[in-house]
């Protein structure tokens, strides 16, 4: 079961975790890894990490990073509860 969301990528704008994720769920679709939001401009979520000193010890800060636009994409202005809440990936 994931539970820090450690290993989250994109599959086009969809988050989740490749450790659970088959081959044939990836099939023809994109992959955006962390380090793909950092190539040429920085996706916003990424700059807002960095001006706002969010960085921790680093473990879970990939999937953190990475789940906040999957759920941008689906509810561009979410509630502060859907943001903090447990399936939210957050």
């Amino acid at each position: 079961m994931q539970e820090l969301f450690a290993c989250t990528v994109h599959l086009d704008v969809e988050s989740t975790c490749p450790c659970i994720t088959t081959v044939s769920e990836a099939a023809r679709k994109k992959v955006t890894t962390i380090e793909g939001l950092a190539r040429g401009t920085k996706h916003s979520v990424l700059t807002a990490w960095i001006a706002q000193e969010v960085p921790q010890c680093g473990y879970c800060q990939p999937g953190q990073i990475m789940t906040a636009p999957a759920l941008l994409a689906r509810k561009p202005n979410p509630t502060r509860r859907l943001r903090f809440s447990p399936g939210s990936g957050s």
